[in-house]
């Protein structure tokens, strides 16, 4: 009976250490290896959503847990410095796009400024009725090409008057008399492309079979039957030019154009006179 008892007292006590130490295990696993586990997944789940303000894994042992613990605190601390200079990029290219815009802002103000200066200063030079520079403007703009003119960039002045003009103020009015100027001025800006700018100036080289070119071609377009109000007279324009070759002055330059225009007004007017031929009738 006592061995029965021994043999009891044994397996109890075997069966109780059993128990504690499956107690122990489970214990064990549930520390060591389940909740690290789930940590790391816990962990991994809210990484993806924003890992910046989470607290590192803590670490308890040196296992194959704690390895991996250790390699997602490194991923972290290094996403979260790569965060970092993304934000820092981020501000520094939205502060270089602010400065951008403003410097844009600011060269299209400039530029505005400029535009407006430029108008009201061009309005200024220019008369009201047919858009070309004023006599001011216009002897201004010949006397500072006459101080600087070389040999390779000589021009032509050319002197224009529209032929019996009191007689379409007479016979139309004063406003059909604004209308044949602009149609003049019109007509100078089709033969003179790009040089109106200098009225009858043509800032280039011109031999005397340009010029006979260009003036002809302009008394050609003003030849013309002008109508207004059911009335007409007719329009022609006398010219004088000169080629600015061996002069350095404008006051003389404007004196042979004059000559030259006096001779075509005395000689029939419509009709154009290079300066260098009465030259050659002098001469002659």
């Amino acid at each position: 009976r006592i061995d029965v008892y021994l043999i009891e007292g044994l397996m109890i006590a075997i069966f109780i250490g059993f128990i504690i130490v499956t107690a122990y295990m489970v214990s064990f696993i549930e520390k060591r290896i389940i909740k690290p586990i789930r940590d790391v997944a816990d962990w991994s789940r809210m990484f993806k959503d924003d890992y910046a303000d989470m607290s590192d894994i803590e670490i308890t042992d040196n296992d194959e847990i704690s390895d991996i613990s250790s390699a997602f605190n490194i991923v972290k601390a290094k996403l979260c410095e790569a965060n970092k200079t993304k934000r820092d990029n981020e501000s520094a290219l939205r502060k270089l796009r602010e400065e951008e815009e403003y410097k844009k802002k600011f060269v299209k103000q400039l530029y505005d400024e400029k535009r407006e200066k430029e108008i009201i200063s061009s309005e200024a030079k220019r008369d009201g009725l047919t858009g070309l520079y004023n006599r001011r403007s216009f002897d201004a703009l010949i006397d500072e090409f006459m101080s600087n003119k070389s040999v390779s960039s000589e021009g032509a002045l050319f002197l224009i008057d529209m032929d019996n003009f009191k007689n379409v103020n007479d016979t139309l009015g004063h406003i059909a008399g604004d209308e044949a100027l602009k149609t003049l001025a019109g007509a100078m800006r089709i033969v003179f492309p790009g040089g109106d700018e200098f009225i009858a100036f043509v800032p280039s080289t011109c031999d005397d079979e340009t010029l006979d070119r260009l003036g002809s071609s302009l008394c050609k377009k003003m030849d013309r039957e002008f109508e207004h109000g059911g009335k007409s007279v007719r329009l022609s324009v006398s010219v004088g030019i000169v080629n600015t070759v061996g002069i350095d002055d404008y006051a003389e330059l404007y004196m042979k154009a004059d000559k030259a225009l006096y001779y075509s007004k005395e000689h029939g007017r419509n009709q154009y006179t290079l300066a260098s031929s009465l030259d050659n009738f002098a001469t002659d």
